[in-house]
């Protein structure tokens, strides 16, 4: 979602957490490699059906190509989203192959949201670069953000598993979204007055597509209702989290200040994440539990 931060500069900017190596090291980039590597193939394809001025807006923001459509070097990081997807299946028993076409879903939505909050916050950088808006004016951002969103739809509509499930799954987030977004900006103006107002807050903002991304790969798992259910309530989790790390509100500042600053933030991430892996005890769930101590270390997006 949207990069509005906190007062505090210093709150951000960290690559890793030192002491404990909570989501760095070879595996954790490793299975991010994987899963670009995996769904690229299909974010491409998908991409590459657009009309030519939104396949050039498109790829720019991904940052394939130059604001002229000229293909630029292809390493362009990412990877936690979709990875997160094909973890969440094989932490539900089911072979990653079949979560694919979600997993590429799951990342064009991830950047749908992007170019849409980027639009309308007024964030004019993204990796260094002028954002869509920027180049191409407000209203054509929300419309390659809008088209995004229709090529997600497609591209599960082929899914060979889930199917009218996945998307409807992927749906209610989108509109889960949408109305948290609304009610961020109705709220703005107001400073966060309490601990479960603080927490209620950063759940309404990243936790919802976290939740679709791991409740997805149960799906195309075959999970159970119950299991992807359980999914979701861990993404979510995680969601709190990833917040509270790399932006949360700015009408949180004061709070956060309050509640004892950068260290107190620190031992509040850990602990919402150790209350999310207390859901996958009884699974094998390694790399999604080494994919969720991302949320806390280099931003993936």
């Amino acid at each position: 979602m949207s990069s509005s931060t906190a007062a505090d500069p210093a709150f951000y900017g960290r690559d890793t957490v030192r002491g404990g190596g909570i989501g760095s090291g070879d595996h954790a980039a490793h299975l991010l490699r994987r899963a670009r590597r995996r769904t690229g193939p299909l974010m491409r394809a998908a991409i590459d059906t657009l009309p030519g001025e939104l396949r050039v807006m498109a790829g720019y923001h991904l940052g394939w190509c130059d604001a002229e459509g000229t293909a630029v070097a292809e390493e362009t990081g990412g990877g936690w989203w979709p990875a997160l997807v094909l973890a969440a299946a094989a932490a539900a028993g089911g072979p990653t192959d079949a979560a694919l076409r979600a997993a590429a879903a799951v990342e064009l939505v991830h950047h749908f949201t992007l170019i849409h909050d980027e639009a309308t916050d007024g964030d004019e950088l993204r990796r260094g670069r002028p954002t869509v808006w920027r180049l191409w004016g407000v209203e054509d951002a929300v419309l390659v953000g809008d088209a995004l969103h229709g090529l997600a739809v497609w591209t599960l509509a082929a899914a060979p598993a889930a199917g009218l499930g996945a998307i409807a799954h992927l749906e209610d987030a989108v509109i889960e979204i949408c109305l948290n977004r609304h009610r961020d900006r109705a709220e703005a103006a107001g400073p966060v007055a309490s601990l479960d107002e603080f927490r209620e807050t950063l759940r309404h903002r990243s936790a919802p597509l976290l939740g679709c991304a791991c409740a997805m790969g149960a799906l195309c798992a075959g999970a159970s209702a119950a299991g992807v259910a359980e999914m979701d309530r861990f993404g979510r989790e995680i969601g709190v989290a990833f917040e509270l790390w790399h932006r949360p509100p700015a009408r949180a500042a004061a709070f956060i200040a309050r509640a004892g600053g950068e260290p107190w933030a620190r031992a509040e991430c850990r602990r919402q994440l150790r209350s999310a892996s207390t859901m996958l005890a009884r699974r094998h769930a390694e790399d999604l539990l080494t994919l969720a101590n991302c949320a806390i270390c280099r931003d993936y997006s």
